[in-house]
C-alpha cells in the first residue's frame, strides 16, 4: 500500500538492522536495500528516489530502453504498488466534496474569505491533492535527509582541508556531552544552506497548491482559517528570521580571526547545528505520518460502512480523517516554528533579531505557508 511504502526511504538509518529501502518504477516496487551501494552512478541516486515513484528519472537516463538494466532490475522486483486509485470503491464513487478556496483579505487584523466553491469527485480530489502532494513530500524529505547526510555527516568531502574522521571534539547539548567528529566551516555553510532550503523552498512546496486543494474540502472556518492567521503570526515570521540569523552567525565566524585561523565549526555552534538538523528532519517525518494517514483512509474508502455505498457517513468519516491529518501537519509546523523561536531567543539578541526582521520585511516570499496564503497586495502610495 502507498501509505506504508512512503516509509521505505529511511536510507539515513541503513546502519540499523531491518531497514529497507524501496522505490517504484512503472507501478512495480523494487527492493534496493542490497543494490544501493553497488549502483554504478552512486548510492545517492538510489536514495534520492526511495519511497517514491522514480519512473520519470528512470526514463530520463534511458534505462527503460536498456535491456541489460531491465534484466538487472527484475532481480529486485517484489510486487505491484497499490494506491487509492486501485480502490474500486473510490474509483467508482459518485460522491463529491465541495472545494472552497480561502484567501487572506486583511493582514493587520487577520481576516479571510472564501473566493470560490466547486464540487469535485472523491477520485479527482485524491488525484489533484493527495497523490501529487505525497510525491512532493517524499521528494522534499529525501532532499533534506540526503543533504544533511552528505554534507554535515561528511559523506561527501567538499574540500581537501576538511578535518579527518579522527579529529574530534566535545559537543554539549541539554547537559549531555558527546565526542563528535569535527566539521569544517564549509560544511557549516552547507548546513545553513540546507536549513534555508527547508523553510524557503521545501515547505512552500509541501504547503503549496496541492495541499491547498486538500485543505479546501474542509470547513473554511476551522483549520484553514487557523492556518491563514498563523501565516501572518510572529511565530511564522520568527522561522524566517532564524534562517537569516543562522546564516549570519556562520558568516560572522568565518570572517572572525578565530574562524580564519581554525576553519572548523566550534563546539557550541556544532551543538546548535546538530539540533537544527534534528528539528528539520523531525518536521518532515511528522508531516509524512499525517499524510500517510490520509492516504490510508483513501485506500480504505468504502470499507467503514460497507452496507451503504457512498453513504453520507462514509464521506464524513473520510473528511474527518483528512481534517485530522491536516491539523496534525499544522501542529507539526507550529511546533517547528516554536522550536526555532526558542533557539532565536537563546542564541541571538533581540536587537539582532529585530534588525533581521526589518531587512526581511522588504521580501514578498517568506517561506513556510507563503504560497498557500499569499498576502493581499499593498495599496500604492
Amino acid at each position: 500500500m502507498l501509505s506504508d511504502f512512503m516509509f521505505k526511504n529511511h536510507f539515513h538509518k541503513m546502519h540499523e538492522k531491518g531497514t529497507e529501502i524501496q522505490l517504484v518504477i512503472e507501478g512495480m516496487v523494487y527492493d534496493m536495500t542490497d543494490f544501493a551501494t553497488r549502483h554504478p552512478g552512486g548510492q545517492e541516486l538510489v536514495y534520492m528516489y526511495c519511497g517514491m515513484d522514480s519512473t520519470e528519472p528512470w526514463k530520463n537516463v534511458g534505462h527503460d530502453t536498456a535491456s541489460e538494466v531491465q534484466s538487472l532490475l527484475e532481480m529486485y522486483e517484489i510486487g505491484r504498488l497499490k494506491t487509492p486509485h486501485d480502490n474500486v470503491h473510490l474509483s467508482c464513487s459518485t460522491a463529491s466534496v465541495p472545494l472552497r478556496a480561502l484567501q487572506i483579505t486583511d493582514v493587520e487584523e487577520p481576516k479571510t474569505a472564501v473566493s470560490e466553491v466547486k464540487q469535485e469527485s472523491l477520485r479527482r480530489y485524491f488525484a489533484d491533492a493527495w497523490d501529487p502532494l505525497q510525491f512532493l513530500l517524499m521528494e522534499s524529505q529525501n532532499i533534506v535527509l540526503l543533504a544533511y547526510m552528505q554534507f554535515w555527516d561528511g559523506r561527501s568531502k567538499l574540500t581537501s582541508a576538511e578535518p579527518d574522521s579522527n579529529c574530534t571534539h566535545e559537543v554539549t547539548w541539554d547537559g549531555i556531552t558527546e565526542i563528535k567528529r569535527q566539521n569544517s566551516m564549509v560544511q557549516g555553510q552547507m548546513h545553513t544552506a540546507t536549513h534555508r532550503k527547508v523553510w524557503n523552498e521545501l515547505l512552500p512546496t509541501v504547503f503549496g497548491e496541492e495541499f491547498g486543494v486538500g485543505l479546501s474540502a474542509l470547513d473554511p472556518s476551522s483549520v484553514a482559517t487557523e492556518m491563514a492567521k498563523f501565516r501572518v503570526s510572529k511565530a511564522h515570521t520568527s522561522a524566517l528570521v532564524f534562517v537569516e540569523l543562522l546564516e549570519g552567525m556562520t558568516v560572522d565566524y568565518v570572517n572572525s580571526d578565530e574562524g580564519k585561523k581554525n576553519g572548523r565549526v566550534p563546539p557550541d555552534m556544532h551543538a546548535l547545528f546538530d539540533y537544527v538538523r534534528k528539528v528539520d528532519e523531525d518536521l518532515f517525518m511528522e508531516l509524512k505520518i499525517c499524510v500517510s494517514r490520509i492516504i490510508k483512509c483513501l485506500e480504505n474508502y468504502g470499507t467503514v460502512y460497507p452496507e451503504e455505498e457512498d453513504s453520507e457517513d462514509e464521506v464524513k468519516h473520510l473528511l474527518n480523517e483528512v481534517e485530522s491529518g491536516i491539523r496534525g501537519m499544522f501542529e507539526a509546523l507550529k511546533t517547528y516554528c516554536d522550536e526555532v523561536t526558542i533557539l532565536t531567543k537563546k542564541y541571538f539578541s533581540e536587537e539582532k533579531a529585530e534588525e533581521a526582521l526589518q531587512r526581511l520585511r522588504l521580501l514578498d516570499d517568506e517561506g513556510g505557508l507563503c504560497r498557500l496564503f499569499k498576502l493581499p497586495s499593498k495599496p500604492s502610495a
